[in-house]
């Protein structure tokens, strides 16, 4: 009897430690998990923002010892939201995973990729001067020349590269991170590929956000304005429509022509309120010029975001209604100056196609 105590007394520690162990080796691999969780972006596998700001503050640290330099390079994607608007969040998400592993196979095993979230990337590169800028800014945009493919359609996207870099410019990992942006936006408003910090640039950069928030305002106050271009018939002579031209009357710049504004209200997503008002106040206008026989056509540009958002028809049929007008604008003209044009139209047609179909300003 005693031995088969002794027996189910052994059994039992052994299956406790058994247990144990199981135990142990869980709880071991749930918190590889979380730390993997709270390290790499869940989308791509990317290194994420707190992973990179450690990588950072180590190559910071090992900066200093061997006397050497390194970079950031931040990189925001041109045209993903109409893209992500047009066919879907699922095909975005694989954009994003694509566009992150072309970018880990177009730099070292060495550099990190991370992904700060949405559709921005940053690349830490070692041992980088201002000599070696240009070598890996065009490598980068290099990967995302051959164009995406989904259900047999091509997607070209592309994008703007800041680059900043330690210790000329910065002095720890927020201000790399701070510098890179600037430099980036820089190179989004040139339409230039990349830029290079520079502290000129600060001023810029505060400069066009003063202006993004007072456009805000000015579209609420009536501070904008429409010119009229005549459009004449070449056979007749006559003038048979006038496009519609908006012009910021701004209290203490003067006038500003669109390209100075229309970019700031792209990126500050301020682009369907101005169509808005735009589009209000060319109709108020035409029914003047009607009342006083004057029969004609109006044209209103519309922006490269105007023409990807699926929303558009909705939001024209009611000012078309409150002034009595058919919801058939004629001609539809794209905006005056390109700023982030696509290079492929959406698939989509709008409800409210035109006669003649589009009007493109040369």
């Amino acid at each position: 009897m005693r031995n088969l105590t002794l027996g189910l007394g052994t059994a039992a520690l052994l299956i406790g430690i058994l247990i144990a162990g199981f135990v142990s080796r869980r709880a071991t691999h749930q918190a590889r998990q979380l730390a993997a969780q709270a390290m790499y972006d869940p989308l791509t596998g990317l290194a994420n923002r707190s992973l990179l700001h450690d990588r950072l503050e180590h190559e910071i640290e090992r900066s200093k010892r061997a006397h050497t330099s390194f970079g950031v390079v931040l990189m925001d994607l041109d045209r993903f939201k109409e893209v992500n608007d047009t066919l879907g969040h699922e095909v975005g998400d694989k954009l994003l995973r694509e566009v992150g592993r072309r970018f880990k196979e177009a730099v070292r095993a060495e550099d990190t990729v991370a992904r700060l979230g949405g559709d921005e990337y940053v690349v830490l590169v070692h041992d980088l001067d201002r000599k070696g800028i240009p070598a890996i800014a065009n490598k980068l945009l290099a990967a995302l020349d051959k164009p995406f493919h989904w259900q047999n359609q091509g997607i070209d996207l592309g994008a703007s590269l800041g680059v900043s870099l330690y210790p000329s410019q910065c002095r720890d990992a927020s201000e790399l991170l701070r510098c890179a942006d600037i430099a980036m936006y820089v190179a989004k408003r040139a339409g230039k590929g990349y830029a290079v910090y520079a502290p000129d640039q600060v001023h810029t950069n505060r400069h066009d956000l003063s202006l993004k928030s007072e456009l805000r305002a000015a579209i609420q106050a009536d501070q904008l304005c429409l010119y009229y271009q005549p459009q004449i018939d070449h056979h007749s002579q006559r003038v048979i429509g006038v496009e519609a031209l908006v012009r910021w009357n701004h209290p203490q710049r003067g006038f500003l022509a669109p390209d100075q504004f229309i970019p700031l209200a792209e990126d500050a997503g301020l682009i369907g309120p101005l169509t808005h008002w735009v589009l209000r106040t060319a109709l108020a206008q035409l029914m003047i010029l009607q009342r006083q026989a004057h029969v004609l056509t109006m044209a209103v540009n519309l922006s490269a975001r105007n023409l990807h958002d699926m929303e558009l028809p909705a939001s024209i049929s009611p000012a078309c209604r409150e002034w009595r007008r058919p919801t058939r604008p004629h001609p539809r003209n794209h905006r005056e100056r390109g700023h982030g044009q696509p290079q492929r139209r959406p698939r989509h047609p709008h409800r409210t196609r035109p006669h003649g179909g589009d009007a493109l300003d040369r």
